[in-house]
């Protein structure tokens, strides 16, 4: 048996319209109405409708019914009301959409009525009871049907107790399970840190903010050659290549008295090298050396004698003589020496030299000239007396 057809126009250009059913539908009906709504525009020409279609009837009980039935073909929508839009007496409302990826427009929305065709009280016209007493016998009849023997139901009465203390057991092992995975999510909680401290965008969403660092990572910027200058990472094998490069070292082919050379040009060779110089501090034999001098012994200071000759009249005239003074005096300097590491110092302190005149002379206009003293040194060589300076080293 065919359904009733209902054939609306969406008007594109137009606010939606509401449409009142006329004719009533009845409780008990199911996909007995057929709604097929073609688009037009003001010119009354086709619109063809695309999309995904979704209806909605909103029973008199307040509760929605999705109807998702709908379909599209050759630019008209098809969509039937299923039994349970039938189910409740009343004025119901009824909807149909249109969406896309971002947009949902109603295409078709109607009003009508579902009368009630039947109730739950039910006339069974294959039993009539003629009088009461008929009733009563009817009803010693029914009791007298009941078997008397109750250990069956005693029976599933037990294993259904035995099932609910099983299922409490388990109810109680849960909520321990269910204790124990609360402190775990704290703890885990704690560990993962207050998402709200992110540096990504994403921070309320811990697997968002992951991606956003995987997907910026993805895109970082990485050198495909070694560079001076550039501040980017640069990819492993670029790496790895300019290591083989610079590492082409042969592990055989060397003779005896041979070594590996560089052969100029960045490369290594087995040969036999002319001359070998080897400078301590390029060996890696140990993280640092370190060595204490300590010279031992004394340096004795050189013995110094000196003389010096007493202050003479040179000159006096021819009217008498003269008694001369005394000695002109004199300090000699003093040789010092010190001895620190390898180094020896000598130092001299000052001397110095006073000229006196004569003490008295026994004639007047006497002309004299009072020189310097003449003096001479002489001195020892200084001598080292001691052990040999020790060099020790760690």
């Amino acid at each position: 048996m065919a359904n009733i057809t209902i054939r609306r126009p969406w008007k594109t250009d137009e606010p939606i319209k509401i449409d009142n059913l006329v004719g009533h539908m009845a409780t008990g009906e199911g996909n007995a109405h057929t709604f097929v709504i073609y688009g037009v525009n003001g010119s009354g020409e086709a619109v063809p409708i695309t999309g995904t279609i979704a209806g909605y009837f909103l029973r008199p009980d307040g509760t929605t019914v999705p109807i998702e039935n709908g379909t599209i073909t050759d630019g008209e929508v098809s969509i039937t009301l299923p039994a349970n839009c039938y189910d409740i007496q009343g004025r119901f409302v009824f909807s149909v959409f249109a969406s896309t990826d971002s947009t949902a427009v109603c295409i078709y929305s109607a009003v009508g009525n579902v009368f009630r065709t039947q109730t739950d009280a039910m006339v069974d016209p294959g039993t009539i009871m003629p009088s009461i007493a008929d009733l009563i016998e009817e009803i010693e009849n029914a009791v007298n049907s009941i078997p008397p023997d109750y250990s069956a139901l005693a029976t599933m009465v037990s294993t259904n107790t035995s099932d609910i203390s099983t299922l409490s057991g388990r109810v109680s092992a849960n909520e321990t399970n269910i204790g124990t995975l609360q402190t775990g999510v704290g703890t885990n909680s704690a560990n993962i840190g207050t998402l709200s401290n992110l540096v990504t965008t994403a921070k309320n969403n811990l697997v968002a903010a992951i991606n956003e660092a995987y997907n910026h990572d993805a895109s970082a910027d990485y050198d495909t050659a070694l560079s001076p200058t550039s501040e980017n990472a640069v990819q492993n094998k670029v790496v790895k290549a300019a290591l083989d490069d610079k590492m082409n070292v042969p592990v055989s082919g060397g003779t005896a008295g041979q070594c590996l050379m560089s052969d100029g040009a960045g490369s290594f060779v087995w040969g036999t090298p002319t001359e070998v110089s080897v400078v301590l501090g390029d060996l890696a034999l140990k993280d640092r050396v370190e060595a204490t001098y300590t010279p031992a012994g004394t340096v004795s200071a050189p013995t110094i004698s000196a003389q010096s000759t007493s202050i003479m009249i040179s000159r006096a005239d021819s009217e008498g003589s003269v008694t001369a003074g005394t000695a002109a005096s004199c300090t000699f300097p003093v040789l010092t020496t010190t001895v620190s590491n390898e180094n020896l110092t000598f130092s001299w302190t000052a001397g110095s030299f006073t000229a006196n005149t004569p003490t008295s002379v026994s004639l007047p206009h006497i002309s004299t000239i009072m020189s310097k003293p003449t003096i001479t040194a002489t001195a020892s060589a200084p001598t080292f007396t001691g052990t040999q300076a020790t060099i020790t080293g760690t």
